[in-house]
């Protein structure tokens, strides 16, 4: 009688750590799925800034000279509440230096 009950505890002790392991191992996948999504949404801004910048050298023989002439002129949107992006010209004939990262990100 005394081993069933021990018996009966370590089951419930067994069960109650497997669980914990299950909610961890489902927590840190979430977690860098996540952050691959941030990681990705990055790339995708940035690589639509590059093509929007060399389609106006294409197009007007000179770079843009600010973001805010890409987002008016060529549709560039983003959500600039989630998002900082460092535009810096380099003169109408270099291509400019783009920084995409998202705000809060360490």
């Amino acid at each position: 009688m005394i081993f069933e009950k021990k018996r009966e505890i370590s089951s419930i002790k067994i069960m109650g750590l497997l669980f914990l392991l299950i909610a961890i191992f489902i927590y840190m996948v979430s977690s860098s799925t996540g952050e691959n999504n941030d990681n990705q949404t990055e790339h995708y801004i940035e690589e639509a800034i590059r093509r929007a910048s060399f389609q106006c050298y294409a197009s007007e023989g000179s770079f843009p000279p600010d973001m805010e002439y890409i987002q008016k002129n060529y549709g560039i949107m983003f959500d600039s509440d989630d998002y900082i992006v460092d535009y810096q010209s380099r003169g109408g004939n270099l291509p400019p230096d783009i920084f995409v990262s998202k705000k809060g990100k360490n």
